[in-house]
C-alpha cells in the first residue's frame, strides 16, 4: 500500500490558474474522494498525480519519493478514466490483459491466470472471449477496473467512471467499488461530481472550488461540520441564516434534549466534534431573532458577522408539547414534494426560503412551528 503526499500544487494553463496551492494526504489503503463542481480542478489534480500532468509548482510523492520526472507508466497507478478507454477490436479478455503490457502478474502468476482471477473478482466470469460492444455499461466499467488492477498498482486513479450510467445502476457499482478496494487494500483517488456518491464511498473526501480545496475530512466531517459557505452550499442541502453573534459562553449539558443519539454524538463527542476544537455555545441573531448554536470557541465572538447552517433533516415539527426549549420559529409552508422514505417541503419564513425533510405522514400545510437542536446547527466564521 502506498501513501501520496501532494505538497503545494500549482498548475497553469496561460493566465488560467487551474491549480492554487493544493495540499493534503492520502493515507495507504484510503479510498479518496475529490468532489466539486465542473471545472474547479479535480480532473487536473487526478492527472497530475497520475504523471498526465506536469505541475507549474508544488510535487507528488509517492511513500515519499518524489514523483518529479516519472512517467505514467514507471508510477505504478492504474488508472479508470470516464469513457472507459476500451479496445473494440479486442476481446474482453485481451483488454483485461493490455494492462499487464508495463509489468508481470503479480504472485508468479501467468497472464492468463490473472485475467481469469480479474474477471472474477469483478463478477465477469466465462466473458472473456466477448466483444466489449456486446456489454452494457456496468460491465464495461468493470472491464476497465480489471484492467487497471491487472498489473496490482500502487495506487488506483478513477477519473469519474460512472457518470454515465444511469442512477439504479450506478448506485450498485459504487458498492461493488468500494467493496473491491476495501478488499484489495490499494490507496485509491477517486473523483466525482456527485455529492451523494462521494459520501457513500469514501474514506475521506476532499471538496474543491476553483483550484484550491475547501475542506478535507471524512463524510460525516464534511456533511456535518462544513468549513466554509461553498461547503455548506455545495454538499447536500442546506438551511443558510447570515446572523450575528450576540454572546458565546460555555454550554449547558441540556442543549442536545429532543436530538437523536447519532446527533447528540455529533453534537459533543463525535470525532469530528472534537477535531474541530473546544466547543461552546453562542446566541446568533438573525434579524429580530434569536438563535443558540453550539460552536467552537474560535469561531465565535461578539459582534462578529456568522452563517448558520441547519441541515433540512435536523428541523422538526413543533407540535404542542416543547420538544425543542430553543430554536422555534413559525414559517409559512410555499410547496411540498413527497419523496418515497421522506417529503421536502418549502417554507417561506421572513422572505427567507426555509427546506425541511421530514418523515411524518402528513403533509404539512399553512404556518408551522419548526425547531432545531442547538447540536444540530453549524456556525460558519464570517
Amino acid at each position: 500500500m502506498t501513501r501520496i503526499t501532494v505538497e503545494g500544487l500549482n498548475k497553469r494553463y496561460g493566465a488560467t490558474r487551474a491549480l492554487d496551492g493544493i495540499s493534503f494526504a492520502v493515507e495507504e489503503g484510503d479510498f479518496f474522494t475529490l468532489v466539486g463542481p465542473s471545472g474547479c480542478g479535480k480532473t487536473t489534480l487526478l492527472r497530475t498525480i497520475a504523471g498526465f500532468e506536469t505541475p507549474t509548482n508544488g510535487e507528488v510523492r509517492f511513500d515519499g519519493t518524489s514523483m518529479a520526472g516519472v512517467p505514467p507508466e514507471d508510477r505504478g497507478v492504474g488508472v479508470v478514466f470516464q469513457n472507459y478507454a476500451l479496445f473494440g477490436h479486442m476481446s474482453v479478455a485481451e483488454n483485461v490483459g493490455y494492462g499487464l503490457r508495463f509489468a508481470d502478474p503479480p504472485g508468479g502468476a501467468s497472464r492468463d491466470e490473472r485475467v481469469e482471477e480479474l474477471l472474477a473478482l469483478v463478477d465477469l466470469a466465462g466473458m472473456g472471449e466477448r466483444s466489449p460492444t456486446e456489454l452494457s455499461g456496468g460491465q464495461q466499467q468493470r472491464v476497465a477496473l480489471a484492467r487497471a488492477l491487472a498489473p496490482a498498482p500502487r495506487v488506483l486513479l478513477l477519473d469519474e467512471p460512472m457518470s454515465a450510467l444511469d442512477a439504479g445502476l450506478r448506485e450498485r457499482l459504487r458498492v461493488e467499488l468500494a467493496s473491491i478496494q476495501s478488499e484489495l487494500g490499494v490507496t485509491t483517488v477517486y473523483v466525482t461530481h456527485d455529492q451523494e456518491e462521494a459520501l457513500a464511498v469514501s474514506d475521506r473526501v476532499a471538496v474543491m472550488s476553483e483550484g484550491r480545496i475547501e475542506q478535507v475530512g471524512t463524510p460525516r466531517s464534511v456533511y456535518h461540520q462544513p468549513a466554509t459557505r461553498f461547503v455548506a452550499e455545495f454538499v447536500g442541502d442546506n438551511n443558510l441564516f447570515e446572523g450575528r453573534v450576540a454572546e458565546s459562553e460555555g454550554g449547558s449539558g441540556d442543549e442536545t434534549e429532543g436530538t437523536s443519539e447519532e446527533q447528540r454524538e455529533r453534537g459533543s463527542g463525535s470525532t469530528e466534534s472534537r477535531e474541530m476544537g473546544e466547543m461552546t455555545t453562542a446566541t446568533i441573531e438573525v434579524g429580530e431573532t434569536r438563535f443558540r448554536a453550539r460552536t467552537t470557541a474560535e469561531t465565535v465572538g461578539a459582534g462578529k458577522r456568522v452563517l448558520l447552517c441547519v441541515r433540512p433533516e435536523d428541523l422538526r415539527i413543533e407540535t404542542g408539547a416543547s420538544e425543542t426549549r430553543v430554536n422555534r420559529f413559525r414559517a409559512h409552508v410555499e410547496s411540498s414534494e413527497f419523496l418515497g422514505e421522506t417529503t421536502r417541503v418549502r417554507l417561506d419564513w421572513g422572505e427567507r426560503s426555509i427546506l425541511l425533510r421530514t418523515t411524518t405522514s402528513a403533509v404539512p400545510e399553512g404556518t408551522i412551528e419548526l425547531g432545531f437542536a442547538p447540536a444540530d446547527a453549524r456556525v460558519i466564521g464570517g
